[in-house]
């Protein structure tokens, strides 16, 4: 499938390996039928995948995730370079959803709605549901006629970005891409964020590490400690003490998300699944509120 002719950008594709095997062989398999450059970021080998995908330029580098991402960025040439995670396949509406979010030169970072894989265990559709519920069409849109429009965050599990300005954020920040903190710093320079319903997605793939109460306590505590970096002691402290009050408050919202979710095959058992991944998610945010970012992101894998 080539690119719109209407259209003188150059996309890069940067496949970040979550799950790896037949997760990571679904997502490139749905990306072959577009033609476009395609890079992967392995965190070990996997000489038959990569053999499998010949045409497919494979990295290394058993490093956290924003690192890695990282690395992809500077191994792409397109002047749009698109993050997609293993656990994530992108729709047919691809390339045509590239170019409607990247006509305006404003529009620094893109990213589409997020479908929740219908076959997924209840486990992981309670994770799609924390991490995206906010994100699915029946929350981001009310009509059918879709269309794409400003916000002020974007899903991390596939964001696109223009890669030059990207790149030259990235120079000022060793810890990688955490887009959380690399999106504010685009809309702090007046740069826009686009979603655009042509770049919907699906979240399909059982990422177990991301599923564990662990790394749910983990990414909770990485995400308050990089807040509190930036907080004096009495804001810490009122962080710290909203912190107690999360697991109602983040579990209400992911269950409210799940009202227009088609995809969800159980609800009570998802609904039970969110309020136990939001209350580890809650106890890291008030160890991080309290002591900080932890030493590295080896849990963000």
């Amino acid at each position: 499938m080539n690119p719109p002719a209407s259209t003188h950008l150059r996309f890069s594709i940067v496949v970040i390996e979550l799950v790896g095997g037949e997760a990571l062989a679904t997502c490139l398999s749905a990306l072959q039928k577009f033609d476009i450059e395609i890079f992967v970021v392995l965190k070990e080998a996997c000489p038959q995948l990569q053999a499998r995908f010949d045409h497919v330029r494979f990295e290394i580098r058993n490093q956290p995730v924003p690192l890695r991402r990282k690395s992809g960025v500077a191994l792409a040439s397109g002047d749009v370079v698109a993050l997609i995670e293993d656990t994530t396949l992108p729709g047919d509406s691809l390339l045509n959803g590239l170019v409607s979010a990247f006509k305006d030169d404003n529009t620094l970072a893109a990213s589409g709605p997020v479908l929740i894989g219908n076959s997924l265990p209840s486990r992981y559709q309670a994770l799609a549901c924390t991490e995206y519920g906010r994100y699915h069409p029946s929350v981001l849109f009310d009509h059918p006629h879709q269309q794409s429009r400003t916000v002020e965050r974007l899903p991390g599990n596939f964001i696109c970005y223009r890669r030059e300005v990207l790149a030259s954020v990235l120079s000022e920040y060793s810890e990688g891409l955490v887009e959380g903190v690399i999106n504010q710093r685009l809309l702090s320079e007046g740069g826009s964020l686009v979603m655009e319903p042509m770049l919907a997605n699906t979240y399909g793939a059982e990422d177990q590490c991301s599923g564990r109460l662990a790394t749910r306590f983990h990414h909770g505590w990485i995400y308050a400690g990089g807040q509190a970096k930036q907080k004096n002691v009495f804001a810490c402290a009122v962080q710290f003490l909203k912190s107690l009050l999360l697991p109602t408050v983040l579990s209400f919202r992911a269950i409210r998300c799940m009202r227009g979710m088609n995809e969800i095959r159980h609800p009570l058992k998802v609904s039970l699944w969110i309020c136990l991944l939001e209350t580890f998610w809650s106890a890291g945010e008030a160890v991080g509120s309290v002591s900080g970012a932890p030493k590295n992101m080896e849990h963000w894998r």
